[in-house]
């Protein structure tokens, strides 16, 4: 896969300061973005690429030790009425499960399936503090799910006749926070700067989840089903190990 490793640099000062005290190269610091940029309200575009084919792929480790490799792929624009959207995929090698992602200027949903609820898995702006329920009663959104197409993963089977599984990682609690605005290295050596870390609680008592989110990439990293005393291994972890169209 041909990787697009986009950095914005927002001034030549705050790049030199960088390197100079990271000591890192240009192309080890991914992204740099400003306090600013955070509150203008183009977030979505930052930090989740919507662009067709666009895909990230990551090493999934289970609490067992065992390793599998998933992808999320960005599918086609679809509309319904004046409702637009984004087809989803994730792809574990066996399984490929649909979604869709719809984004307005205040937060991004996810839809898993035809018969599934608004999830807002972002919402904005992206800054240490803020906020938002996963999943809001009062929230209606009626004719949405008249968008699944032939896509349509609601009678699709897998391998030995398995339901296809959610095509986000997203789980546990409905609050969802943004915990921190930081730097995370990845286990391949990569430095991502200003990535956002949000966390919610797990549903198994005293653990919880995190994600990170990085500028042109999306999701990054998570790690669901850890403790204060087993961070940063989790029940289930994911980490970015590739990314491109």
């Amino acid at each position: 896969m041909t990787q697009k490793k986009t950095s914005i640099v927002l001034l030549a000062a705050v790049t030199l300061a960088a390197l100079f005290i990271w000591g890192c190269s240009d192309d080890t610091i991914r992204t740099v973005v400003s306090e600013d940029d955070y509150l203008a309200g183009g977030e979505t575009s930052y930090f989740l690429p919507l662009t067709e084919g666009f895909t990230t792929v990551y090493r999934v480790t289970y609490g067992d030790g065992s390793e599998e490799t998933i992808s999320l792929e960005v599918g086609r624009q679809v509309q319904s009425g004046p409702l637009t959207a984004y087809e989803w995929f994730s792809d574990d090698g066996h399984i490929r499960d649909t979604g869709y992602v719809r984004v307005t200027t205040d937060a991004a949903f996810f839809y898993d399936g035809a018969d599934g609820d608004p999830e807002k898995i972002l919402g904005f702006p992206l800054v240490e503090g803020n906020s938002w329920e996963r999943f809001s009663e009062t929230y209606a959104d009626e004719g949405f799910v008249d968008i699944i197409t032939d896509y349509d993963d609601t009678s699709a089977t897998g391998i030995d006749g398995v339901l296809a599984a959610k095509a986000f990682p997203s789980t546990g609690a409905n609050m969802m926070t943004v915990m921190a605005i930081e730097r995370l290295q990845l286990e391949n050596g990569d430095l991502l700067s200003n990535t956002i870390k949000v966390y919610n609680e797990s549903t198994q008592q005293g653990k919880k989840n995190y994600y990170w989110y990085a500028e042109n990439i999306g999701l990054v990293k998570y790690i669901l089903g850890t403790t204060d005393g087993s961070y940063p291994r989790g029940d289930v972890s994911g980490e970015l190990i590739d990314f491109g169209s």
